[in-house]
């Protein structure tokens, strides 16, 4: 007997891939950004309430802007629709999709141009920034099968916080192959993205992440990112001399800077301090 979608299932599963990089790399990067951005935005003086709260309760849904299609115009018609009316219904949420949006281009930078192996290199750069950060922090995994499984053991964990898929009932077969084969890829990643932490190319961490100033810890953004991410207090003052001193030194750093600038773009949009077509030339 044959279950309905076990062919989808046994195809895809014949596609597993092996040790090649996903193009999910770098993934991870721009999440990071992203997320970082929305800290630091919660500390800005200059944003309006509309766009801080949007992003605090929406913060999920402003992770779906990376999704948007590129060219701005759906990013317009949400910021417009909801200057005209700020009380519709589901006008938050689709403010904070759109907010991620920016924020998705402007993280974009860090990554753009590079293969799917650079994108990995400056994920696993990022989980160790992020673990060498946290207080008491134990000495980083050695060991890439530990590292990968971890990986993968909280990725189930979110995935069963999601409760629900829904399956696409008109193509049960397709949909059940395009879940097998996203499935298959995001534990391709975890592998790869678990020997890129645990035990790096030296020569390929020179090339994707050192030569190019990837990360710098020192960048006042990043350090002040960090520090809300440990829960430590900030100040707005800390934020706009971080704004308005010298330029990031790093990648990730001007890509905090450019987010939190189409932030202030958006909010400026909202408040009716900008036109369209103003705001429009300021994210460019």
């Amino acid at each position: 007997m044959t279950l309905p979608g076990g062919a989808a299932i046994a195809n895809a599963a014949a596609g597993t891939p092996g040790t090649a990089v996903p193009e999910l790399a770098g993934e991870l990067t721009q999440l990071a950004i992203a997320d970082d951005c929305i800290r630091l935005a919660m500390l800005s003086r200059g944003l309006g309430e509309a766009v801080k709260k949007a992003l605090a309760v929406h913060r999920e849904a402003s992770h779906l802007g990376g999704l948007l299609p590129p060219g701005g115009k759906q990013i317009a018609a949400i910021l417009s629709a909801y200057r005209a009316n700020p009380s519709g219904k589901d006008s938050p949420e689709r403010l904070a999709v759109a907010l991620g949006a920016l924020l998705a281009r402007a993280a974009a930078g860090a990554v753009e141009g590079l293969p799917p192996e650079g994108r990995l290199y400056r994920d696993a750069e990022v989980l160790r920034e992020l673990h060498a950060a946290a207080p008491a922090a134990k000495p980083p995994a050695t060991d890439p099968h530990a590292a990968s499984e971890l990986l993968v053991c909280i990725a189930r964990r979110l995935m069963i916080g999601l409760h629900t898929f829904e399956p696409d009932a008109e193509d049960i077969d397709g949909w059940l192959e395009r879940l097998v084969r996203w499935h298959n890829d995001m534990d391709a990643l975890y592998a790869a993205l678990g020997r890129a932490y645990a035990a790096p190319d030296p020569a390929k961490r020179q090339r994707f992440v050192s030569a190019p100033g990837f990360y710098d810890r020192r960048d006042p953004l990043i350090r002040i990112a960090r520090s809300l991410d440990q829960g430590a207090m900030a100040r707005p003052r800390d934020l706009e001399k971080a704004l308005n001193g010298p330029a990031q030194r790093s990648l990730y750093g001007a890509a905090l800077a450019n987010g939190l600038k189409r932030l202030a773009g958006a909010s400026a949009f909202l408040a009716g301090a900008m036109e369209m077509q103003a705001f429009t030339a300021s994210i460019s």
